[in-house]
C-alpha cells in the first residue's frame, strides 16, 4: 500500500481555518496565489513581528477585495522558538491546516555574497546548510505534537531531508511543496511544444530528490545524480491508458538551461508559490488532485502524489515499488550533501559538501543530532555574517544588502 497521510478531522461545514506562519518572500507569495480564489477559508497569518504581520494581513484584505471578495483574515503574533507558547496559540486557533515557510536562511541568501565567494560555496549544494532549514519546522512541530492539534502541517522548508530527519522522532509534517514540482513545470512546456500539443494532456510522472532541481535548473543536466521521469499523453490518473510519449534521460531535463531558462532568485518565487497553492487548494477544496511534492508522509525526496478528500496518497510510477523510489532520492540526497540520516534522527553530511564550509567559514559539518539544530544554526548563521560582511568590504559591496536579504527569508 502507498504511504498516505492527512484527512485527521472532517471539514468545517463554514469552511476552513488556515494559519500560515512565515510571510516572507515565499509565504506572501504562496498567499497571493490561495488569495486569487480565497473561498470560505479562514486566513490566520502569524510571524514574530506584529505591526509587519497587521499590515500583510491589510494588505491580503485589500487584495481580496479588489478582486471583488471580502477575505477573513486575523493576524496572529507567533515566535516558533517559543515551543510552549507557540503550542498554546495553535490551541487556541485550531486551524485545520497549517502552511509553513519557516527557515533561518532561504537558500538563495548565499548568492548575495559577491561572486567569488558564492561561486566557491556552491559546490556545498544545500545538505549543509540544513540546521538553517530544519531548526524551526523542528520546534514548529513540538508545539504541533504539544498542542494535540490535528491540522494537516504542510511545509516549505527543504522537505527532501527535513520529513525524514522528523519523521525519526515522528515529527514530520505530512507533505512539503516546491523541488520536485518545479522543474516538472518545464518539462511540461517542453514535451508539449516537442510534440505539438496541447499542455493539458501532457502528464508525468517522476520521482527525485531536490538535488535535481537544484542541478538541473542550472545547468541541464543534473546527473550524476539519479531519477525517473516518465511521460504520456491522456489523463493523470490513467498512465497505462494514454500514448507514451519518449523521454531520453540524457536530454529531457536540457531546456531548463536553455531555451525555458527562466528567472531565479527571491524575486522570481512565483513557481514554488504555484505549486504550493496547488497543493494546498487540493487539501482545503478537497479535490482530487494529481501532482508532485517532496517529503510526504516522512519520506526522503519526492514523487508523485494523489490528494483528494484531504488525503495525500504517493502514486509511483507503474512498476516501481517504494524502495525503489527511496534508493533514487538517497542517491540525489548524496550529491546535495546528506551522506545518511540515522534511526535517532542524526544527520551524517558528506565530505565534499561539507568542505567548503569549513574552508570558507570555519565551519564543521560534523554528524547533526537534531536536539542541536538551534544551537548548531546559531554557530553558523554568525560565521556566515562575519564572512559576509568581510567578503562585501574587501570587494567594496555594501553589506546591507544582506541585511534586506535575511529581513525577506
Amino acid at each position: 500500500m502507498s504511504p498516505t497521510t492527512g484527512a485527521k478531522r472532517g471539514a468545517r461545514a463554514e469552511g476552513k481555518r488556515v494559519l500560515m506562519i512565515g510571510l516572507g518572500h515565499l509565504g506572501v507569495r504562496v498567499l497571493e496565489v490561495l488569495l486569487r480564489d480565497p473561498g470560505p477559508h479562514v486566513y490566520l497569518l502569524a510571524g514574530r513581528e506584529p505591526e509587519r504581520i497587521r499590515r500583510v494581513a491589510n494588505l491580503a484584505r485589500q487584495y481580496g477585495a479588489a478582486f471583488g471578495d471580502r477575505v477573513a483574515v486575523e493576524p496572529v503574533e507567533i515566535d516558533v522558538a517559543d515551543i510552549a507558547a507557540t503550542a498554546a496559540t495553535l490551541e487556541r486557533l485550531d486551524p485545520d491546516l497549517i502552511f509553513a515557510a519557516v527557515s533561518l536562511q532561504s537558500w538563495w541568501v548565499v548568492s548575495t555574497l559577491p561572486p567569488a565567494l558564492a561561486a566557491a560555496l556552491e559546490p556545498a549544494c544545500v545538505g549543509p546548510w540544513l540546521p538553517m532549514h530544519l531548526t524551526l519546522i523542528y520546534e514548529l512541530m513540538q508545539a504541533v505534537r504539544a498542542a494535540g492539534s490535528d491540522a494537516t502541517v504542510v511545509n516549505a522548508a527543504y522537505p527532501d531531508v527535513t520529513h525524514p530527519v522528523l519523521a525519526t522522532a515522528d515529527l514530520a509534517p505530512d507533505v512539503g511543496i516546491g523541488n520536485i514540482a518545479i522543474p516538472l513545470v518545464g518539462l511540461r512546456l517542453a514535451l508539449a511544444d516537442e510534440h505539438g500539443v496541447d499542455l493539458d494532456r501532457v502528464q508525468i510522472r517522476a520521482v527525485f530528490h531536490h538535488h535535481v532541481n537544484y542541478k538541473a535548473t542550472r545547468s541541464g543536466d543534473p546527473r550524476p545524480a539519479p531519477f525517473h521521469v516518465s511521460a504520456w499523453l491522456g489523463a493523470p490518473d490513467q498512465p497505462a491508458a494514454g500514448e507514451p510519449l519518449p523521454v531520453d534521460p540524457a536530454t529531457v531535463f536540457a531546456p531548463l538551461a536553455t531555451t525555458l531558462k527562466r528567472a531565479s532568485g527571491p524575486h522570481f518565487q512565483h513557481i514554488a508559490a504555484a505549486a504550493a497553492g496547488v497543493v494546498l487548494r487540493a487539501l482545503l477544496d478537497e479535490t482530487e488532485t494529481y501532482t508532485h511534492a517532496p517529503g510526504p508522509a516522512g519520506l526522503p525526496g519526492g514523487y508523485p502524489v494523489r490528494i483528494a478528500e484531504g488525503v495525500v496518497q504517493v502514486t509511483l510510477p507503474d512498476g516501481m515499488d517504494l524502495a525503489t523510489a527511496r534508493r533514487i532520492n538517497d542517491g540525489g540526497a548524496l550529491l546535495d550533501g546528506i551522506e545518511r540520516i540515522a534511526d535517532d534522527g542524526t544527520v551524517h553530511f558528506r565530505a565534499e559538501n561539507a568542505e567548503p564550509l569549513r574552508q570558507y567559514l570555519g565551519y564543521d559539518a560534523s554528524p547533526l543530532p537534531l536536539a542541536e539544530s538551534r544551537a548548531r544554526s546559531v554557530d553558523l548563521m554568525q560565521r556566515f555574517v562575519e564572512l559576509a560582511v568581510t567578503g562585501a568590504h574587501r570587494a567594496g559591496q555594501p553589506h546591507d544588502d544582506l541585511d534586506q536579504a535575511r529581513s525577506l527569508r
